[in-house]
């Protein structure tokens, strides 16, 4: 029954969305990028509205769970097509869990929002300009980042999304021995369904990076402005 869901929409522009169901008395987390999408979320489902009709919903989800004490993660990536009406329902194997951040995106426009289950309040990670290397011809431009592990969704408006899961140490970690971050070259992110081109080596105005750090649950969404 509906009245038994923790339900909550996430409106478009706020960075705060109070629940929409009288059950629920706490402030639902979201941050939203312009003319952003609204997500609806239930226990069981995950729903973007305002998408482009017929077009293609990249979406990512990272979810921690307690298992006989210890935190485990549970990670989600992938795209899929809206409906007629702008709507995309995203693909779950089983309940939402509480401690959780998802995020959609409009491939062809670059809208996007964030969102987590009510009572639950991710930390804001900012990455500045120096997470960025910006490297010459020849040479991929790479995210240095201190995290152990993180997730990374590189999107392009109208062109295509790439993603990958990176380690501090390995096999697409680019940093000498003893430095404090990873580094990660983008053009090793994998395509996502629907996506066939390689990842850009390069970042573009209006690139959309994505990271997520699961251990922190901390998300960071930086739209770059182009190259100097």
């Amino acid at each position: 029954m509906v009245s038994t869901q923790r339900i909550k929409t996430l409106m478009i522009g706020l960075a705060f969305a109070m629940a929409a169901a009288p059950e629920l008395d706490r402030p639902a987390w979201a941050q939203a990028g312009p003319s952003a999408p609204i997500l609806l979320i239930t226990d069981q489902a995950v729903t973007a509205t305002g998408m482009t009709p017929g077009g293609t919903v990249v979406w990512l989800g990272m979810g921690r769970k307690a298992v006989e004490y210890e935190a485990t993660f549970v990670r989600r990536r992938g795209s899929l097509e809206a409906d007629a009406q702008g709507q995309a329902h995203i693909p779950l194997t089983d309940a939402v869990p509480p401690q959780s951040i998802w995020v959609v995106i409009d491939l062809a426009s670059g809208a996007y929002a964030t969102a987590s289950p009510a009572g639950f309040t991710p930390l804001a990670l900012t990455l500045g300009p120096e997470a960025f290397e910006l490297r010459g011809t020849g040479l991929a431009d790479r995210l240095a980042d201190v995290a152990d592990y993180a997730e990374v969704l590189l999107v392009r408006p109208g062109k295509g999304a790439w993603g990958k899961a990176v380690g501090h140490g390995g096999a697409d970690d680019e940093s000498s021995p003893g430095d404090a971050a990873f580094r990660f070259a983008f053009d090793r992110l994998e395509p996502l369904p629907g996506t066939t081109a390689p990842a850009p080596g390069k970042l573009s105005a209006k690139d959309l990076i994505f990271v997520l750090h699961p251990q922190a649950m901390a998300l960071a969404v930086v739209s770059f402005g182009g190259r100097s």
